[in-house]
């Protein structure tokens, strides 16, 4: 009983770090967080490079492809 009630308040809890992302969308994480690594190392490919632009153009939040490579890095050590 209690591990199911852990169990439970853990599935919780990711999914409120999550904000209730779609398991597709928390899937992508890590290959952004994979991407970002190489782009933050100079070592980022012009696809790389290219998708970072468009997601941070897409967010209109103001950010630089770097600053969002930044917040991508941090993303999936949410769930370790």
């Amino acid at each position: 009983m209690l591990s199911q009630q852990l169990q439970a308040d853990a599935s919780f809890a990711r999914q409120q770090i999550s904000n209730a992302a779609d398991i597709l969308v928390t899937i992508g994480w890590a290959e952004k967080a994979r991407r970002a690594e190489r782009a933050i190392a100079g070592m980022g490919t012009a696809a790389d490079l290219a998708a970072l632009q468009a997601e941070a153009t897409a967010r209109n939040l103001g950010e630089t492809p770097e600053q969002l490579a930044q917040l991508q890095l941090k993303k999936p050590t949410l769930y370790t």
